[in-house]
């Protein structure tokens, strides 16, 4: 079973991977790409509509931190969803 910590890992690898790859289009500058991952856990208890909303609202929380970065939901970004306003 997966627990928060080994997701976040996991995700944490996949960014370090992805971000050492350059990528290369004939006569335009090389980049990099970064991506930001909302994650949750998954609730047997919990709706899958709410699920989604929770990793949404992680997705927005790992987006305000700045670029490359991972944020897992917890309990309290339900009562701060006033802070990550949706484009």
């Amino acid at each position: 079973m997966r627990n928060q910590s080994s997701s976040a890992n996991e995700v944490e690898f996949f960014n370090s991977l992805l971000g050492a790859l350059t990528h290369e289009a004939e006569g335009r500058a090389a980049v990099h790409v970064t991506i930001s991952v909302g994650l949750t856990l998954v609730d047997p208890d919990v709706s899958v509509e709410e699920s989604i909303d929770r990793a949404d609202k992680a997705l927005y929380a790992a987006k305000a931190k700045g670029r490359n970065a991972a944020v897992i939901w917890d309990a309290s970004m339900s009562e701060s969803e006033a802070h990550f306003e949706r484009a």
